[in-house]
């Protein structure tokens, strides 16, 4: 069974430090890394699992995903991905393809959307019932700009 690590200090109030990760990373079940620490702490965690085929790295921050895909992250997963899927998947494919102008593009299109979804998250209660109204809100602003 294959699992994989999440690294996300601003709720757990603890952060997975570089070689606690490099450590997980050569356990035989562990798969990959969410990192949705700071760009600088992925760009570490790429350095040292670097060369290791069974485990990824995944940015968990909607504006350091793409940061990430160029320094070598596998990928990503956001909150805004869930609104936006075709836009993350076009901007993914084509970094992937190595039309970094391209990706950039997309990028840029959604990143005034990174702020206003970090706003809109931190405004209110955390009941799941306030993050649906959140998420509604978010959709509702969303489509009209793009």
């Amino acid at each position: 069974l294959f699992r994989s690590a999440y690294n996300i200090p601003s709720a757990t109030g603890v952060e997975l430090t570089v070689d606690m990760i490099d450590e997980l990373a050569k356990h035989p079940n562990i798969a990959g890394l969410k990192d949705t620490a700071d760009f600088e702490h992925t760009c570490k965690v790429l350095c040292h699992t670097r060369g290791n085929d069974s485990f990824g790295v995944f940015q968990g921050m909607e504006n350091c995903i793409l940061p990430a895909l160029l320094a070598g992250a596998e990928g990503g997963f956001a909150i805004l991905m869930n609104l936006l899927p075709k836009e993350y998947h076009d901007m993914y494919q084509a970094a992937k393809e190595g039309r970094w102008s391209d990706a950039a593009a997309i990028n840029i299109k959604m990143s005034n959307l990174y702020q206003m979804m970090e706003k809109a998250l931190m405004y209110g209660k955390t009941s799941r019932q306030n993050t649906k109204k959140r998420f509604s809100f978010l959709n509702q602003m969303v489509k009209p700009l793009l």
